[in-house]
């Protein structure tokens, strides 16, 4: 996979601070909503137009959806909030990948799980959190 556009959604987060580096040899185009480093593009996943505009324009082959709320405490006191990033926000980067033929790759955190299991979580563990 040489020479790929790959957006990535919440790349000033933990896990997008690092994707940088893994696919330094792709152009890379960075997103994040807010603390954004120099080379990071403003873009709001809430916003479905902002969303198609920012892939119509850029094309990519790849999205690395890694754009999340992962304040626990905030998503407890916010749901509205948490739904419209974590749902809305989700189903609007999947419909722009959807249209602009993007492969998508969605990484979620641990916070979906009760914490209560004493093994690892698979991706067929049901969500509990």
């Amino acid at each position: 996979m040489k020479n790929k556009r790959i957006l990535v959604t919440g790349a000033d987060g933990m896990v997008g601070s690092y994707v940088n580096d893994v696919f330094s040899e792709h152009d890379l185009y960075l997103t994040d909503l807010v603390d954004l480093s120099d080379d990071c593009v403003s873009l709001d996943i809430r916003d479905p137009v902002a969303v198609m505009d920012e892939f119509q324009k850029i094309k990519p082959d790849l999205v690395l959806h890694l754009a999340a709320a992962t304040d626990v405490d905030r998503c407890q006191l916010e749901p509205d909030w948490a739904h419209s990033v974590n749902s809305i926000g989700t189903q609007n980067v999947a419909l722009a990948c959807q249209e602009t033929n993007a492969l998508l790759v969605y990484i979620s955190s641990g916070n979906v799980f009760s914490g209560k299991n004493e093994t690892e979580y698979t991706e067929f563990d049901n969500p509990g959190p």
